[in-house]
């Protein structure tokens, strides 16, 4: 980095970075700024400054301490130079550098789930070859044969990557990826390496408008994650009520306590934990091409199950059309209404726009009697009123 420039060269390589990653959909991003310039703070607020203001790039970013992120997987680091100095203060040298960003990586990607998608990722890269050995040409035979015998000949496009999917899924199986990575040895290991272990696990409820608040040790939340809270040993629970910091010992908090608010022991406060509760339910129960904002450039595809939102026709709406999996083009298409539910368990959670730094994920639920308010949108006019939602996510509006 160019110690003259506060910064500016380094904001402009970030922010070509950042605006190809979000033509793609963004993905885990780790960069260092190794300067032997000791002006960390000021710094790093003008390139958070100047990324902000970027029109190409929406998520906004962050400066926490020594490093600037987004929700996107950015993660900009500092690293200062020694320069031969070894008694400078947080300074490492070139040769300390490679384990330095060994262990931000790890520290970015750290996480049950992220190890079990690295560890996935692997095994899947490890068998390419071999999956690839079992799709000869003389299968194409075969496959035209059974295009042939399909009434709607456009499913057999799934079909085929379905296929292939089928081999990829039988070889991480083969590999004991979730033997290796989501035992109960590895929740611990994972627990453990919270904030909050091994004693300040707190969970957080609402009782007659008013926060509680209950300590659990690890030991507790394993029992619970293994058994349930209803199976959970009494004298455990004893044991629990006991260990409370507080000098009177809070009373347990009730079963549905814990059914509802378990997230957030994980969590700070009670909203962290419902938009990771959201965020996680868009990525378990939507369709994988609704994950990325890849169809900026190209336009998505609307079929059975797409959620759209349509100012001029009042809120959300999603597609029932039978078999109709293909790009939006001429033509009527059937919906039912969705409303928005501020409820901990909406029937669809869709990302729109954005609440400050953060993607907004709204609630939705399917009103009784829907068929009653079905409406049919017809796709063969572009409008701006009407968009899919990932293009939303997309191009999020600015708070």
């Amino acid at each position: 980095m160019n110690n003259d420039d506060d910064g500016l060269l380094a904001s402009e390589i970030i922010k070509e970075i950042l605006h190809k990653d979000e033509e793609i959909g963004g993905r885990l991003r780790l960069i260092a700024i190794y300067t032997g310039d000791r002006d960390k703070d000021g710094i790093l607020e003008k390139i958070a400054d100047r990324l902000n203001a970027a029109e190409e790039i929406t998520n906004t970013v962050s400066k926490n301490e020594d490093t600037l992120s987004n929700t996107a997987g950015l993660c900009v680091i500092w690293r200062e130079k020694s320069g031969g100095n070894e008694k400078l203060e947080g300074a490492i040298s070139e040769t300390q550098l490679p384990e330095a960003l060994l262990k931000a990586f790890a520290k970015l990607s750290n996480g049950l789930l992220s190890n079990v998608a690295l560890a996935t990722i692997s095994s899947m890269r490890d068998t390419t070859h071999h999956v690839l050995s079992k799709f000869s040409s003389e299968l194409d035979g075969p496959f035209f044969h059974h295009r042939a015998l399909l009434k709607n000949s456009s499913e057999s496009m799934d079909y085929a990557v379905s296929i292939v999917m089928s081999a990829l899924k039988s070889e991480v199986d083969k590999s004991k990826v979730t033997s290796k990575y989501t035992t109960v040895d590895a929740i611990k290991r994972r627990l453990s390496q919270m904030p909050q272990s091994p004693e300040n696990f707190t969970l957080r409820y609402s009782k007659k408008d008013q926060e509680k608040e209950f300590k659990l040790h690890i030991d507790d939340v394993i029992s619970i994650m293994e058994l349930g809270f209803s199976a959970w040993p009494e004298q455990d629970k004893q044991a629990a009520v006991g260990r409370q910091q507080d000098k009177q010992a809070s009373p347990m908090p009730p079963k549905d306590a814990f059914s509802k608010s378990f997230s957030t022991l994980f969590c700070d406060t009670i909203e962290t934990a419902s938009f990771s509760m959201r965020q996680f339910s868009f990525l378990t129960n939507s369709q994988s091409s609704e994950l990325s904002m890849v169809h900026r450039k190209a336009p998505p595809k609307l079929g059975l199950g797409s959620v759209i939102f349509s100012d001029a026709d009042g809120g959300y709406f999603l597609c029932l059309q039978a078999t109709c999996d293909t790009v939006r083009g001429a033509g009527l298409f059937f919906f039912v209404p969705l409303e928005v539910v501020d409820s901990d368990a909406p029937d669809i959670v869709v990302p729109h726009g954005r609440n400050g730094a953060l993607i907004n994920y709204v609630g939705l639920s399917v009103p009784p009697k829907c068929y009653t308010k079905s409406l049919s949108l017809d796709f063969g006019v572009i409008n701006d009123s009407i968009g899919h939602i990932p293009i939303c996510y997309g191009n999020p509006p600015r708070s």
